[in-house]
């Protein structure tokens, strides 16, 4: 006779087993065509309708963070300091008790600890404005930065990490724009601050996801990171390209680190984590590149003709050409490794 509890202990394997495919999965080790085949094996299948509950419900939650925002801008006169700053508290102590509630590990408390966050800024900007401290816009940021930390740091969660990492930058350009006077547009040594934070910031994504230090293992917020990466080299190297005076250490750090980066970035993205799109991102990075040096070298913006735009556009399209078949060879190349 078969053991009656037998077809309940595998009901509960189950979704530890597919938990384990979905990790595979995200983690990049796993082809998609077989994590579908495996799941179809275990008796699941992949529910859509679970991607358009999250899509709802993150519309949702920041329609509705809109909503108070506005509803206080468009109120402020009208309404007492008290009622202010105790509304924003009370919703901050709102969402964080839900969050703890709801449990930090399910999407609807991560939902509300991503909103408690984004409140305590809102009650910080708020408390400047009644009390008027005199504190500069950098001092705001760094003080939200430091107080959703240990919230960032509990919850281990990519989103409420990329939250903070938009914070800290947004205090880091702020700082050396009131207190040092650097237009960080045009300052290479602020670019090259942002660059090293992006730096920091994919390591530490990348580490922590090898590590298993997130709760749920995710690749998307490296197809966020590292172009934002690429773009706070490629941007000072282009101006730099563009500029008559320079530094020595500019020299050094900036176009010797984009290139570093790239040739890094395609080792690791290629043969470790094997994912295209940061490939693809390099790619890209590397025509802009030469497209620049097209520019400086012809001298395109001083000629009467357009002579010189069209060779350029030709570039252009040879290098995107090249870039697209590029790709699709490593897409080829990428999915046989895997299978084989």
């Amino acid at each position: 006779m078969t053991d009656p509890d037998a077809p309940r202990a595998m009901e509960g394997e189950r979704p530890a087993d597919a938990e384990a495919l979905r990790e595979m999965f995200w983690a990049g080790v796993l082809p998609r065509d077989a994590f579908d085949a495996a799941l179809q094996e275990l008796g699941q299948k992949r529910r859509w309708w679970r991607h358009c509950d999250l899509l709802l419900l993150v519309l949702g939650g920041g329609l509705l963070l809109a909503g108070v925002i506005f509803f206080i801008a468009f109120n402020w006169l009208a309404m007492d300091k008290m009622v202010k700053l105790g509304g924003l508290q009370v919703l901050v102590v709102s969402c964080a008790v839900g969050a703890w509630w709801r449990g930090i590990d399910r999407v609807e408390g991560r939902a509300l600890l991503f909103a408690a966050c984004l409140l305590v800024g809102v009650f910080l900007a708020a408390f400047g404005q009644v009390y008027q401290t005199g504190a500069d816009a950098w001092e705001l940021f760094r003080g939200w930065a430091l107080l959703i930390a240990c919230w960032v740091i509990v919850s281990r969660a990519p989103v409420h990490w990329l939250l903070l990492l938009a914070v800290t930058d947004a205090a880091i350009t702020l700082y050396f724009d009131q207190v040092h006077f650097y237009r960080w547009e045009s300052s290479l040594f602020v670019w090259l601050i942002l660059a090293a934070t992006q730096f920091l910031a994919l390591a530490g994504f990348e580490y922590g996801s090898r590590r298993g230090y997130f709760r749920l293992p995710q690749i998307w917020p490296r197809w966020l990171l590292m172009p934002v990466l690429l773009f706070t080299l490629a941007a000072p190297t282009t101006i730099l390209i563009f500029s008559d005076t320079y530094s020595a250490l500019e020299v050094l750090l900036t176009p010797l680190g984009l290139a570093a980066l790239m040739v890094g970035g395609y080792r690791f993205y290629r043969h470790v984590a094997r994912d295209l799109f940061p490939l693809t991102c390099i790619g890209f990075c590397c025509a802009w590149i030469v497209t620049v040096l097209v520019f400086r070298g012809l001298d395109v913006f001083t000629h009467a003709g357009c002579g010189a735009l069209v060779l350029v556009g030709l570039l252009v399209v040879g290098m995107l050409a090249f870039l697209v078949r590029w790709v699709r060879r490593l897409s080829v190349e990428m999915q046989q490794e895997q299978h084989g």
